[in-house]
């Protein structure tokens, strides 16, 4: 089974989740900047914790744009960059059956 994530840092990077409690939600950082997250279904809401690391060597740390209900390195850390085996370089919207056309 695939799974498509949107990484989000790559060692060295050091990434941040900070709640924002003017907005309500969560925003990630990477290297003290905010990232831009026009692409996730719905702010990032819930009882996740505030969290800071650095991604250490040989690893990336992804996410999922369903912050809501994604497992991602949130709950399973950062993961080995040899278990990526793809990137994604063409993406239907919204999300047709490739072999319909």
């Amino acid at each position: 089974r695939y799974l498509v994530k949107r990484v989000i840092g790559l060692e060295g990077d050091e990434i941040a989740i900070k709640y924002d409690y003017d907005n309500n939600c969560y925003h990630v950082y990477r290297n003290g900047e905010m990232v831009g997250e026009d692409h996730i279904n719905e702010p990032m809401k819930g009882s996740y914790e505030t969290m800071e690391l650095t991604v250490p060597e040989g690893k990336i740390f992804y996410l999922g744009d369903n912050r809501n209900h994604s497992t991602d390195s949130r709950v399973i850390g950062p993961v080995n960059v040899s278990s990526i085996i793809g990137r994604v370089s063409l993406r239907l919207f919204p999300f047709a059956d490739i072999r319909t056309f």
